[in-house]
């Protein structure tokens, strides 16, 4: 006996069937996938946190600086070396090459365009991934403890005794510079994720188009914060504000 084949039609079924199932998995995998990288993003502020505990309980409560000048002479400003660029930090942070700006894409922002443009070594550029926060830190201090020279040199940086409630205070996240500030992330960003960089911008960008914030806090936890949330608590943003 003859057996009967599927007709056009009930093929045409079962495609229309098929596509149905696959358009609506897809937002769900989207989703997910979003939300991956923003778990991963999180994960590696929470090192940065314990880097950044480990040089305050070695610096005399002193958190790693935004930036620091070494070799600093009177009159004449200097180099400004950044906070990813000073070797105590690396070492907390177990990285093994120093200076520059480039970092193993593993423990940058997944979507940031820092991790994206890699060079010919496959490092990914830090700061187009995270920045440290300069609101209520951008002032200079005298302290001859923060340099192993021993010589006295401007920096911005607080003490742990300066943060009033740590764990309501930004002390770093993503970012499309390597330092920002809460006014210009506000003016400049606004949820435009087509921006590879911007000076002295945070970047909202889980998911990538007005989305939210990773943001580490002066106590080293971490969190993910929404657009508004991130943004309109001016009060997390002054390091030293009440």
């Amino acid at each position: 006996m003859r057996q009967r084949g599927f007709t056009l039609v009930e093929l045409l079924v079962v495609v229309a069937i098929i596509a149905l199932l696959i358009a609506l998995l897809l937002p769900a995998l989207s989703k997910a996938k979003d939300i991956a990288q923003q778990t991963r993003c999180l994960g590696n502020l929470r090192q940065f946190g314990i880097a950044h505990g480990m040089y305050a309980s070695e610096w005399k409560g002193w958190f790693t600086p935004v930036y620091i000048r070494y070799n600093f002479v009177p009159g004449n400003a200097g180099g400004v070396t950044r906070w990813y660029r000073i070797p105590e930090f690396h070492n907390y942070l177990g990285l093994d090459r120093v200076g520059g700006d480039d970092f193993a894409t593993g423990i940058l922002c997944p979507v940031s365009y820092g991790a994206k443009k890699t060079g010919v070594d496959g490092l990914g550029n830090v700061n187009r991934s995270y920045g440290m926060n300069l609101d209520g830190t951008d002032h200079d201090h005298w302290e001859d403890q923060i340099n192993q020279s021993k010589t006295a040199v401007p920096l911005s940086a607080v003490t742990q005794a300066e943060v009033n409630r740590p764990g309501e205070k930004y002390m770093q996240g993503d970012g499309l510079d390597w330092k920002f500030v809460r006014y210009w992330s506000i003016q400049r960003y606004k949820g435009d994720h087509t921006k590879k960089n911007s000076d002295n911008v945070a970047a909202a960008r889980h998911p990538e188009e007005f989305g939210g914030i990773n943001m580490l806090y002066y106590d080293q936890h971490a969190q993910f914060n929404s657009y508004d949330e991130a943004f309109n608590s001016s009060s997390s943003w002054n390091v030293t504000g009440p």
